[in-house]
């Protein structure tokens, strides 16, 4: 969904950053200056015939055919770089469209919740989420994006750093309230929700050394350990709880995913696996984080 949640990257070549100013900036500026339909076909081509974000396409496909069965792992990479391609892209829509613009690109109801109550918004690193910020504002909810820090690592590369910090003011001004950065989240959530506020976090992040630790959620057959934090922080609030994701469709459709979970404390990390595991299979390709499968899975419970 964003690159402030993207793997670090291994020390950074004069290559690779030329790559980060292809894949992040060139090719996405040049699309959002296209009229959309004009732009979404031909992210689809391009996808198709440019070998763009390629290792981590390369892996996810692998990984996808290892944890799914699929046997078609060209097919799948050309829609994985797709997904990736819109997501970079919605990012200059966002900031050289207008807000009535974006809004027409989502074209689902508003969502169930009852206003001026706090409302936790869960979601994945899957399909493209952004403009779902603006679609909350437009709807009363101002929800905090929960994020890492963007401390620059040393070695890092500069246009990758750049793009992230781009994406967070994106949020935050799409969103219309200030991220929340980990490092004292849990207290800044349970303060937000507590005040009738809104808290947007995504809970598919490998946790470190989960190979070693207990499962406590299964997905795609297998057990995993998923961060449980985000609902920790929010358990006492009683906030709603609303699960969102959208996607891009081969047509460049929109698909807008919003479903209540009840009240914090209700909800449960296993069923919001078996959420994502839905989306996985009605879209694989949209997640960002199949290159990562491996450092999911956990041991049996």
């Amino acid at each position: 969904m964003d690159a402030a949640h993207e793997a670090p990257a291994a020390r950074m070549t004069l290559r690779d950053e030329l790559r980060a100013g292809v894949e992040l900036w060139l090719v996405p500026g040049l699309l959002a200056l296209l009229p959309w339909r004009a732009g979404m076909r031909l992210a689809r081509v391009l996808a198709r015939v440019l070998p763009l974000y390629g290792d981590a396409a390369r892996a996810s496909a692998a990984q996808w055919r290892a944890a799914t069965g699929g046997t078609d792992e060209r097919g799948f990479a050309a829609e994985y770089r797709y997904a990736q391609l819109v997501d970079h892209v919605d990012l200059f829509w966002s900031l050289t469209r207008s807000r009535r613009f974006l809004l027409r690109r989502l074209p689902a109801a508003a969502p169930a919740c009852a206003p001026g109550q706090p409302v936790l918004v869960v979601s994945f690193h899957f399909g493209q989420g952004l403009l779902l910020m603006h679609w909350l504002a437009a709807h009363g909810i101002r929800a905090r994006f929960v994020s890492v820090r963007l401390d620059r690592a040393p070695g890092s590369g500069a246009l990758r750093h750049a793009y992230a910090r781009l994406r967070i003011r994106a949020v935050e001004r799409l969103a219309g309230a200030p991220p929340i950065f980990l490092g004292g989240a849990r207290r800044e959530i349970a303060a937000t929700l507590a005040a009738g506020g809104a808290v947007y976090g995504l809970v598919d992040v490998p946790v470190p050394d989960a190979q070693h630790a207990a499962a406590n959620a299964t997905l795609l057959g297998r057990d995993v350990l998923l961060p449980t934090g985000l609902l920790d922080a929010a358990q006492s609030s009683q906030a709603q709880v609303l699960v969102l994701t959208a996607h891009a469709a081969p047509s460049g459709e929109r698909i807008v995913q919003a479903e209540a979970m009840g009240r914090a404390g209700e909800a449960t990390i296993g069923a919001l696996a078996a959420l994502l595991e839905r989306r996985l299979r009605e879209a694989p390709a949209a997640w960002h984080f199949w290159h990562l499968w491996p450092m999911f899975q956990a041991r049996s419970r």
